[in-house]
């Protein structure tokens, strides 16, 4: 998941800036990674969806099988886990433009 080691972007440069760049990268995603914009891609779909069966659940009151509800806990769960993942995925940094991946940057980004 993490390439940073390979862009020479694990050790500390001069001043803060260049240790923003430290790598401590044993989870981070990096934000231009595939299978994040694969997963990102599928909660869209999931956005999607919701956006229609919620209201035509409570004007219809329609969404009460098995299948539905089964539907309706693995996108809550998906949500859940998106929440956990954005939290260890690196960002770019809108006043350098370099890529983050240190978690404790990242944390306190997010939080």
């Amino acid at each position: 998941f993490c390439c940073c080691h390979h862009r020479g972007l694990d050790t500390l440069g001069q001043g803060q800036k260049g240790a923003r760049r430290r790598c401590g990268c044993s989870i981070v995603i990096h934000p231009d990674n595939n299978m994040l914009l694969l997963w990102k891609l599928v909660g869209a779909c999931f956005a999607i969806y919701l956006a229609f069966s919620i209201p035509y659940c409570l004007a219809f009151d329609a969404c009460r099988s098995s299948i539905a509800r089964g539907i309706d806990d693995t996108i809550d769960v998906y949500f859940m886990c998106d929440v956990v993942l954005n939290m260890i995925t690196g960002f770019k940094d809108v006043e350098s433009g370099e890529t983050i991946m240190s978690l404790p940057y990242i944390i306190r980004e997010y939080a």
